[in-house]
């Protein structure tokens, strides 16, 4: 089992819907072409360039990509290493592993105002307390 843990807290808010659609693919969602299913390679390659960017500004110290539409995972690739430690082995983004413990607080927050947020029930401006 490989584990990689982000140095700041802050950039797990932005892995969390890679991160679980990464373990959705891993349960088996077929692979299809971007063009397939509508999608341009070309803009997809750039993700790339902004997932080594996170790296080289020490954000963390590797990630795993998936990124998938109308049912079907289009492009995956892993960046970087799994830990902070030198010689910690290659991000696989078929095969690596991440602890998701303690953000389910902030996945069902965050999906629960987003729905709120949809239905008009709450707006972004509106007081939290």
């Amino acid at each position: 089992m490989f584990l990689a843990f982000p140095k700041d807290p802050s950039v797990l808010s932005l892995l969390i819907p890679v991160v679980s659609l990464a373990v959705v693919a891993g349960g088996g969602l077929p692979m299809k072409t971007p063009r397939a299913v509508g999608m341009s390679s070309e803009r997809l390659a750039k993700i790339d360039h902004v997932i080594e960017r996170g790296i080289s500004a020490g954000g963390y110290p590797g990630a795993s990509v998936v990124v998938g539409r109308r049912g079907a995972a289009v492009w995956q690739k892993g960046f970087g290493s799994l830990s902070w430690n030198k010689g910690s082995g290659a991000v696989n983004a078929e095969r690596t592993i991440y602890d998701l413990a303690s953000l389910t607080k902030v996945v069902g927050t965050t999906s629960a105002l987003m729905v709120l947020y949809d239905e008009g029930k709450i707006h972004l401006d509106d007081p939290v307390a």
